[in-house]
């Protein structure tokens, strides 16, 4: 009895380390302030001017493609940056969906998000690339996808 006690103990620690380790979550005030980068990346940050997210291929032709949403609020495109021809930027329910190809220059949109969780997830050329990340003025990259934000 004792050996099945242990037993699933140790399946719970371990997959309770396997969840924490597939997400990654920061307060949302770490998220202040552009970020800093140069070269292939997103930009995530908020200001004064609300939320903002950003990407360039950096003079290569890439394909960006991700969404956001909030499990308990809602989310608002409020203004879309240099678009190409071909780049989408939609709401359907409760998320904001993206695909574009970008090569140079920098495009993005920017949003409005009222909830307490704002879940993220970005993929460059059909992948996820946390080093390419850059969150806040800081520029935190993610350890784990779907990036939470949380107020």
């Amino acid at each position: 009895m004792r050996k099945k006690k242990w037993l699933l103990v140790f399946v719970f620690v371990i997959t309770i380390a396997f969840l924490t380790t597939s997400v990654w979550a920061i307060r949302a005030f770490r998220a202040e302030g552009k970020p800093t980068a140069s070269g292939l990346r997103y930009e995530l940050w908020h200001d004064s001017g609300g939320w903002h997210l950003r990407w360039t291929g950096f003079n290569r032709v890439h394909h960006f493609s991700g969404r956001l949403w909030s499990p308990d609020g809602n989310l608002f495109i409020t203004h879309r940056y240099k678009l190409e021809r071909g780049d989408r930027v939609w709401k359907k329910g409760r998320k904001i969906h993206f695909a574009a190809t970008s090569s140079v220059g920098i495009d993005g949109f920017d949003f409005r998000w009222r909830g307490r969780e704002l879940l993220v997830e970005l993929k460059i050329d059909g992948r996820y690339r946390p080093m390419k990340i850059y969150i806040g003025s800081e520029g935190y990259h993610p350890k784990g996808f779907p990036i939470i934000i949380v107020r």
